[in-house]
């Protein structure tokens, strides 16, 4: 036991340190009653092992005593937190920054490259730099849980920021929802808010699971109320360089339902708009707007043409189809209106 050298100081805690010399004779155990207690000052035990270090920092030098030794351990862990703050990809190196990481330093990624891949859409890039683009290799679900899958930005090209093409018998867009639009477009520029194509099949189809909605809505936003704006635009166009010949037209054809030769339901062209160009030449430019129809189990036929010069055919008149006891006839006025003309 350390004892007071009659000046107040512990006898060899600021100076020299004591050892303890091995006991002689060989003490004997101690009572039950009174266990064995020998109680050093902290400040008298020093360390003499060599530098207990963390890392690179140093927690308990040599000759600390056991008391400093203690509070820098406490210290150390009680001011420092072991997590990583950040981690920087740099080229090939992978950096980890923190504060009493077990690891702070820089990993390059030269060495795993092998082991880095991207698939289903995205594509492994020099640097190992992973980027979209690329095969699906499976049926692939993103689920938007609420929120908004968005694209965004500036594109002065031709080219639209989102395109699908489809060079199978598949489809290329479909959209369906249970409450607003399905498909939304807008454009506040010269172009169309959406272009649909299709070789063989629908470039757009819309459908309705009621009698109340409709398939598919247009609107056209204007600044003038007294104009008349094109909500609906209907093209023919042919492929490559090929030149248009008289004929050619645009039609838009509507189907319904029938009753086929063994009972069952069958859609059926029902009726057609057609608008052509019966001269294509610009300076003889002439068009038509034709109006198809069936009856009796006809194909389609024409029912009226309107000429692009202003005259009206009627092709099933003119031959009697219709005669019958009548009262009036029709004519014309000044301005062109269609009267009846009493007999």
């Amino acid at each position: 036991m350390a004892t007071p050298c009659g000046n107040n100081i512990n006898c060899g805690c600021n100076d020299s340190y004591l050892t303890t010399p091995a006991p002689s004779p060989t003490p004997a155990d101690c009572p039950d009653a009174q266990p064995c207690s020998e109680v050093f000052d902290a400040e008298c035990v020093k360390y003499t092992g060599t530098d207990i270090l963390c890392l690179q920092d140093t927690i308990v030098s040599t000759n600390d005593s056991v008391s400093d030794a203690l509070v820098s351990i406490v210290d150390y862990f009680c001011t420092n937190e072991s997590y990583i703050e950040n981690v920087t990809l740099q080229g090939t190196n992978l950096t980890f920054t923190g504060i009493g990481l077990a690891f702070d330093g820089v990993v390059s990624l030269a060495s795993i490259s092998g082991s880095v891949a991207a698939n289903n859409g995205l594509t492994l890039a020099a640097g190992n730099t992973v980027q979209l683009g690329g095969n699906l290799i499976q049926n692939t679900n993103i689920n938007v849980q609420g929120f908004e899958f968005l694209l965004t930005g500036i594109r002065n090209t031709v080219d639209s920021i989102l395109e699908i093409v489809n060079s199978g018998t598949g489809g290329g867009l479909y959209a369906e929802t249970s409450g607003n639009n399905a498909i939304g477009g807008f454009c506040n520029g010269g172009a169309p808010g959406g272009v649909f194509t299709s070789a063989t099949g629908y470039g757009v189809q819309g459908l309705a699971n009621s009698w109340t909605n409709v398939a598919g809505y247009f609107r056209n936003y204007s600044n003038l109320s007294n104009s008349t704006t094109d909500v609906l635009e209907v093209v023919s166009l042919p492929s490559g360089v090929t030149l248009p010949a008289s004929g050619i037209g645009s039609a838009i054809k509507y189907t319904l339902p029938k009753i086929n030769n063994l009972g069952n339901k069958q859609l059926t062209e029902a009726n057609r708009i057609i608008s052509t160009f019966t001269n294509v030449s610009e300076a003889t430019l002439d068009s038509s707007l034709i109006f198809q129809g069936r009856t009796g189990g006809a194909l389609l036929q024409n029912l009226v043409t309107f000429k692009g010069d202003g005259e009206v055919q009627f092709h099933e008149y003119g031959v009697g189809t219709f005669a019958a006891a009548y009262t009036y006839v029709l004519g014309v006025d000044a301005s062109g209106n269609i009267v009846e003309v009493t007999l």
